[in-house]
């Protein structure tokens, strides 16, 4: 995990973690962080959330505000209560036990991302801006 986050070793917590390293994609046990209920975080949009998104997989987000609003209104995901560790070993082996919800998750995220992250649709609300 990235920076001081607490450890993940929980109940369920290996499962968890055999189940991220099995997942082919470019995030890795590494990439796990139990979020921050830091205030700057309530206005954020992890670029992260985006990166997974476009690999069509599902977000445990440790995030609240912002990010939170966005990952249930795509329904692309499960928000974890920021800095809860067990909860985000939890959510993983949800994610796991259920790979038909997953995978539709991660795909209403990468549609999201299409419809309006992409280059184009920025390019297009800028336009429409100026």
């Amino acid at each position: 995990m990235a920076g001081a986050s607490p450890p993940l070793f929980v109940d369920g917590a290996a499962l968890a973690l055999a189940w991220v390293r099995r997942t082919p994609t470019v995030f890795e046990v590494r990439d796990l962080w139990p979020g921050s209920a830091a205030e700057l975080f309530r206005g954020a949009l992890p670029s992260k959330l985006f990166d997974v998104w476009a690999c069509e997989r599902p977000v445990a987000l440790g995030v609240d505000g912002e990010a939170r609003a966005l990952l249930e209104e795509a329904r692309a995901g499960i928000f974890v209560p920021p800095e809860d560790a067990a909860r985000l070993a939890a959510a993983i082996v949800e994610l796991a036990a259920d790979p038909a919800g997953a995978a539709a998750m991660g795909w209403r995220g990468r549609a999201l991302n299409t419809e309006r992250y992409s280059r184009a649709a920025q390019a297009q609300a800028l336009e429409q801006l100026l």
